[in-house]
């Protein structure tokens, strides 16, 4: 999971905005099915996930 939060944040500084979304939806859905996650996992992924929906929506 960390693997994909990482992925997500070097995708969204390359600026490749919908490849970010993709990534972090991706994590997010994976996360959701986990029976226990960490919370800080879970804020990262959220915060991502925020961020780059404010990213595109300024396209």
């Amino acid at each position: 999971m960390r693997v994909i939060v990482l992925s997500s944040e070097v995708l969204y500084a390359s600026n490749k905005a919908f490849d970010t979304l993709l990534q972090t939806i991706k994590g997010k859905q994976r996360l959701q099915h986990l029976k226990s996650t960490d919370a800080n996992l879970q804020i990262q992924v959220d915060s991502a996930l925020q961020r780059v929906i404010s990213t595109i929506s300024t396209i």
